[in-house]
């Protein structure tokens, strides 16, 4: 569950409809903005929709932006290595 401010990797990948390492590859690729918060990584809510271009009121199997379309090449081993 979100705390309101960030996501968890597995809530964005639940989101994304993909496999959280496919969250944490666009983490190290730079593609999804993460902070570090003691030994956690948090996923700033905001920042998160910006970046994958998801609106609030679209809904996830609606989210077609340039980041999503990426990560889910990535997620079936079609991007490239970052």
């Amino acid at each position: 569950m979100t705390d309101g401010l960030f996501y968890r990797r597995a809530e964005l990948a639940r989101l994304l409809g993909c496999d959280p390492r496919t969250v944490d590859r666009g983490i190290e690729a730079g593609t999804i903005p993460a902070v570090r918060i003691g030994k956690f990584i948090r996923i700033p809510i905001a920042a998160a929709h910006r970046a994958l271009g998801l609106d609030i009121s679209t809904e996830p199997a609606e989210a077609d932006g340039p980041v999503t379309q990426h990560l889910h090449a990535v997620g079936r081993g079609r991007g490239t290595a970052a």
